[in-house]
Order: C-alpha cells, then structure tokens, then sequence
C-alpha cells in the first residue's frame, strides 16, 4: 500500500522533516475501504510540542499543506501515545487497524505492522 500511494509517501516525507517520532495511518485508508474522497487519517508522535492541543495543530499547519491532500491529524507526545495505546478504545482501534507508516523509536509497537 505504502509503494503505491505518493500520498503517503509525502506524509513521511514531510513529517519526519518536522521532527516526527512515529507516523500512524488509520481509519478507512488503513483498513482499506477509502473511496478517491477519502481524508488520510493520521496519528503523528512529536517529542517536541506545545503543550496546548489546538497550538500543536497550529504549529503543523503548514507541514499538513505541503501534504496537499485533506488530513485528519492527530498530534501526540511519546507519553501521551503509550498511554492512548495502553488505556483507550481509539487505542484499541489503533491496535487492530493502524499501520506504521515510520517508527523511529518504537513507540509503536503495539500497532500492526503495515504488511496488509
């Protein structure tokens, strides 16, 4: 999935450029019932991040327009990621359906692989 699509590709790109610690994709790109109107729907692990939620958005504005596709973003410290894993349903959603797009320090190994 990942080699056919430039879109994910540009994810990776752009995010690790900015400073990602892991890039997952889920939702209906990662299960892989997406229609060509489909948003990527992405977490992003920063070690660096504003405390405030909407500043962190803010701050990755400009990375999610050089992905020029429509995103729903998820931006997450490393504390906070483990805990969502350990302790939530949209943890558990990302177990059963998310795939690793990069990990760079394994914060995600709890999250498929991304063989689909």
């Amino acid at each position: 999935m990942f080699r056919r699509d430039p879109t994910l590709r540009r994810i990776v790109e752009v995010f690790r450029a900015a400073g990602a610690q892991t890039i997952v994709l889920f939702g209906s790109r990662a299960r892989g019932d997406a229609t060509p109107a489909s948003d990527y729907d992405v977490v992003v692990v920063m070690r660096r991040c504003r405390r405030n939620y909407v500043d962190r958005l803010l701050d990755l504005g400009p990375v999610v327009r050089r992905v020029g596709r429509p995103m729903n973003l998820i931006v997450y410290t490393p504390a906070e990621f483990r805990r969502v894993l350990r302790d939530s349903v949209f943890g558990d959603i990302l177990k059963a359906d998310g795939i690793i797009l990069y990990e760079g320090d394994g914060s995600a190994s709890l999250v498929s692989d991304g063989r689909r």
